[in-house]
């Protein structure tokens, strides 16, 4: 390194890096808060790991622990550790396979629109 240079490092939010501009932690409480799954979260963090700012993916316990604790916030249980202000749309763009949405009959619907194209298909 000459002198004066200038070295650029990502500032980092604890051990695990950061993702969305808070802690990795943090935001995985942020995601118990909103009611994502163990499976969910690991998906979103594993295809996160070396970018974003995420340096290393956590261990199980931790993921499961941190859910936990946003789970509780939820519940409006104060268990003193920080949970990222983020919203659920924030959260979702970290989602690796959309969320499904719910609502009334969505696989009788989806069947009734097959058979109506399958009757225009014949009548065509």
């Amino acid at each position: 390194m000459q002198k004066n240079e200038v070295v650029v490092v990502a500032t980092s939010k604890g051990k695990l890096g950061s993702l969305l501009g808070h802690s990795v932690i943090s935001v995985m409480r942020a995601m118990g808060k909103h009611g994502w799954t163990l499976d969910e979260l690991q998906e979103a963090v594993s295809a996160h790991v070396g970018q974003d700012g995420l340096l290393l993916m956590p261990k199980a316990h931790t993921m499961k622990l941190a859910l936990k604790r946003g789970r509780d916030e939820a519940k409006g249980i104060d268990t003193g550790r920080k949970v990222a202000e983020l919203s659920a749309k924030e959260l979702d763009a970290l989602r690796v396979t959309p969320k499904a949405k719910k609502g009334k009959g969505g696989k009788k619907k989806a069947a009734k629109v097959e058979a109506v194209e399958e009757e225009a298909e014949v009548i065509a």
